[in-house]
């Protein structure tokens, strides 16, 4: 498979189903990687997915998907505004790619086709995004499209043997993003 042969776009409702079972294996698999945890989401199931992308006014809320020609969906990353005195904020979150394809550098795809989503609406001006301390490649990535760290925070995610920290990051979208920080 080549890069070539993916499509990164928006998902659709009617692909939330196929879309929840990469989800549910994110989640069973990299538990450490997400602030969601497997059971409580599986039992839960899509509908807050459902509400939170696909109502009557989504805004700029998305779920982007890498999908091959065959139709497998093989990465992803959603994005979200936030509301009130933080509306000039959007959170990217729930980046994942299928570890069959993750040579192919699909999650720089979907990370980016969230940002590009963030930069159409002029409200936006900064991006937040979390990741695991111990997970150096994703860190690597979200800092080489322009994330900083602007923080640490001890003890973020509770595995059943361990913590892990979490490192938060931002992308100023504005003009002023070389001060902003």
């Amino acid at each position: 498979m080549k890069p070539t042969d993916v499509t990164i776009r928006i998902l659709s409702q009617d692909e939330v189903p196929q879309w929840w079972e990469m989800r549910l294996r994110a989640l069973k698999e990299h538990p450490e990687a997400f602030g969601s945890d497997y059971e409580t989401s599986r039992q839960g199931g899509y509908g807050h997915v459902v509400e939170r992308n696909f109502g009557l006014d989504r805004g700029m809320n998305a779920i982007f998907v890498a999908v091959d020609s065959q139709g497998q969906m093989l990465s992803t990353a959603g994005v979200f505004g936030d509301t009130g005195k933080r509306s000039h904020i959007a959170y990217i979150v729930g980046v994942y790619t299928i570890p069959e394809a993750r040579v192919l550098g699909l999650a720089r795809c979907v990370v980016t086709a969230a940002i590009d989503r963030c930069r159409t609406f002029p409200q936006i001006r900064q991006a937040l995004i979390s990741v695991n301390a111990d997970n150096a490649s994703a860190l690597h990535l979200y800092e080489s499209l322009g994330f900083v760290a602007w923080g640490r925070e001890p003890r973020a995610i509770a595995l059943p043997d361990r913590f892990d920290d979490e490192i938060h990051l931002a992308l100023m979208l504005d003009e002023n993003r070389e001060t902003a920080l």
